[in-house]
């Protein structure tokens, strides 16, 4: 892969993953529902926003997006 940058390099790895944005999301939503799962204290909407999802409502969407 010579005069390739890591970056490209990294994207084909990721195929159809490559949105880095969105791969994070999830990795937030998946740790959020471990958090519900091991019944971590208080509101879903803390549980979010501790794991940087602060707007509620698009917690909620992405949330039942992901687990329905």
């Amino acid at each position: 892969m010579a005069g390739q940058s890591a970056n490209h390099s990294h994207y084909r790895v990721m195929g159809d993953a490559a949105d880095i944005a969105t791969t994070i999301r999830r990795m937030r939503l998946h740790a959020i529902h471990r958090d519900i799962v091991a019944k971590e204290q208080g509101p879903l909407t803390t549980i979010g926003k501790r794991w940087g999802l602060t707007d509620e409502r698009n917690f909620r969407r992405a949330f039942v997006q992901e687990f329905r």
